[in-house]
Formats: C-alpha cells, sequence, structure tokens
C-alpha cells in the first residue's frame, strides 16, 4: 500500500498536531485522509472539509493536502481566501521533525551562529554522544533526518527550504545541532551526492564530527540490538530485558552478513566525507567517548568554538551502555572472531 503523509508523519507527531488545532483552524484534505487521520489520532477539534469551497468564515488557519499536488491546492486555498494563513501537511513536516511548534505567519527566526553535525554508520554510540554534549550545554543534536524528512523532500518539499527550517526551529541558545546516520543520508540526498551535500553544509559554516566504533562491536550491536529488540537503554536494565541479550544465539551467516554491510556503509561514508576541509571534521570513537565523556565533551566544546558545562551532566539519566550489562556479548564477539579467522571465504 502506497505511503501517505500519515504515515510518513507518524514519527513526528503529525497526526496529533493537527487533530489538536483550535476553532480558528480548519482541515482541508480528501475525506478518506481525514478519516484515517480521525482513527489515528482522534477527532479533530476544529473543521475538517474535503473542499475549498466547505472552508468556514472566521476560521484563520487552514492546513491543506493533497496527495498528488499539495503546492497546488496551497495555491488555490489563496487564491480563494487570500485572508487565511494556509500551510500544507507535507511542508509542516521539516518544523515538527525541530520543535513541533506552529510557525507564527510572516516570522522568521534567525539562522542559528553555530551548526554541526554528528555524522556516523548506525550503532556507533550516537545517541551516547548527542546527549552528552546536549546535556553538558552543546546544543540538542537530534536525529532529524529520517523516514519524516525523507519523505517531505521525495514530495514537493525543497531541500534547502527543509533543512532552513529544521535549522532554524531546531536551535537551542543559538546553537543547531543534528546527527546524520548513513542510510538515512544516502536515501535522502543520494550516495553519489552525498559528498556534494555535506561540502554545501560546510560552506554554510557547518562543523562535523566523525563518531567510529570498533566494526567488530558494532556489527554484534546490531545484531543483538535485532534479535533482542533492545536497542537503548537508560539506568538500570530491566532483568527481562537483560535476559533477552544475555539469550541472543549465535548465527555466523547474520553476523557476517550485517559485518559486510556495516563496512561498506563506513566506506560509503568515508567517501562522502573525503572532500571536507580537514579543519571541519572532528574524528570520535565511541570507545573513548564512553571511557572519557568530560573530555570528550571539553574537545567537541574547543573543536566548535563554544563553552562546555560539565557540572551539568546527569551520567545517570544518558543511555546505558548494553554490552556492559551481560557477559553473551564477550562470548558472541570471540566466537564471530574466531569463524572469521577459521572461514575466510565467508569473511568480508
Amino acid at each position: 500500500m502506497k505511503k501517505t503523509v500519515l504515515d510518513a508523519g507518524e514519527d513526528c507527531g503529525l497526526a496529533k498536531f493537527l487533530v489538536h488545532r483550535g476553532a480558528q483552524a480548519c482541515l482541508l484534505a480528501p475525506a478518506p485522509l481525514l478519516q484515517a487521520l480521525t482513527a489515528q489520532a482522534g477527532v479533530p477539534a476544529c473543521p475538517a472539509v474535503s473542499t475549498v469551497a466547505d472552508i468556514p468564515l472566521g476560521v484563520k488557519r487552514v492546513f491543506a493536502h493533497a496527495p498528488d499536488d499539495e503546492a497546488g491546492l496551497v495555491a488555490q486555498v489563496q487564491a480563494a481566501r487570500p485572508e487565511l494563513a494556509v500551510y500544507g501537511w507535507t511542508s509542516l513536516i521539516p518544523v515538527l521533525v525541530a520543535d513541533r511548534k506552529l510557525p507564527v505567519p510572516g516570522e522568521r527566526l534567525p539562522l542559528p551562529t553555530h551548526r554541526f553535525a554528528v555524522v556516523c554508520t548506525p550503532r556507533t554510540g550516537s545517541t551516547f554522544l548527542c546527549e552528552l554534549l546536549e546535556a553538558g550545554g552543546l546544543g540538542a543534536a537530534r536525529e532529524h533526518l529520517r523516514w519524516p524528512l525523507i519523505y517531505a523532500l521525495r514530495h514537493g518539499v525543497a531541500a534547502d527550504v527543509a533543512f532552513d527550517q529544521v535549522q532554524r526551529h531546531g536551535a537551542v541558545d543559538g546553537i543547531f545541532g543534528t546527527k546524520l546516520i548513513s542510510h538515512f543520508l544516502f536515501d535522502a540526498v543520494g550516495q553519489a551526492q552525498a559528498g556534494a551535500f555535506l561540502q554545501g553544509w560546510a560552506e554554510q559554516g557547518f562543523r562535523f564530527i566523525r563518531l567510529r566504533r570498533d566494526p567488530v562491536a558494532q556489527t554484534l550491536s546490531k545484531f543483538s540490538a535485532k534479535r533482542s529488540g533492545v536497542w537503548h537503554a537508560r539506568g538500570a536494565l530491566a532483568e527481562g530485558r537483560r535476559r533477552r541479550l544475555a539469550q541472543v544465539a549465535y548465527d555466523f551467516a547474520e553476523l557476517s552478513e550485517i559485518h559486510r554491510r556495516t563496512l561498506d556503509e563506513d566506506r560509503s561514508l568515508d567517501l562522502a566525507m573525503a572532500e571536507l576541509p580537514a579543519d571541519r571534521v572532528l574524528a570520535l570513537d565511541y570507545e573513548t567517548v564512553v571511557a572519557e565523556p568530560l573530555e570528550t565533551l571539553a574537545r567537541c566544546a574547543a573543536f566548535l568554538g563554544l563553552p562546555a558545562h560539565p557540572e551539568r551532566v546527569d551520567f545517570a539519566a544518558l543511555p546505558t551502555q548494553l554490552s556492559a550489562t551481560h557477559d553473551n556479548t564477550r562470548q558472541l564477539r570471540e566466537r564471530f572472531l574466531a569463524d572469521l579467522a577459521a572461514r575466510p571465504d565467508l569473511a568480508p
């Protein structure tokens, strides 16, 4: 079944946002989509209509969507009712992934003075690093580039407009941080264009923190998370979740395929970043980040030209290092390394 704007917007709360608009707003969309919205998030608190002619008098804002031509529908409403502020559902996604607030008509938030991106492949500890930086006063580096934003880029929202909105609405105290995971970056702009995209950001003043992890540890993290369903945790790990991690069974074929993809993704990301100015890239590895978090915070602050606040860091609130909660990861690692050495035909 074809993905709808509501499917794409699930991660950023688009449906919930729409149904909570007040009486001075109106939703405009095909009837089946309005029914899907009601099923997903409840009955809208504002009028919901399917034709421009049915938009009530007295409303001030219209939230409009047409699956095949949202921009055309927005233009049609603006021509028929020029007194209204009109928002496309898809065009709201870049704002919602940043802060979930409605932009004030005519207001243009300033661009942040400091901008950076944590760039990595999956399961490299980026959640720990980004939350450490945020706790220490260095912006709020979130994973803005996920499926909702990719959907918006593929359905009529220009990339420069989308990322401009994300930066303006996602900044904290003049600092914008974001996270670029390799496969989302490649899906959004194309693997062949990823290097040019990053260079464009560098020309805008972005700095890049390139996070890596020992590839075998990264492979085991992906494998264990997939098999156990435990992807992240904070504080003491519940016994049931710890047991699921401890009981993950060995599978060399799957591990070796994950390892091959991990190495391929890492090489592709290195290629995309190869032409960035050296002084714009700070290289970190996960093992050092978790062993020396306050030193890492200080290094990042110096790299970004910002003051850090290590006294604000609450380590109990940061993500738990899952592999340290049980012994199974060590056993899986030893067996995997032995099999890689003994079966080079299957090794990456």
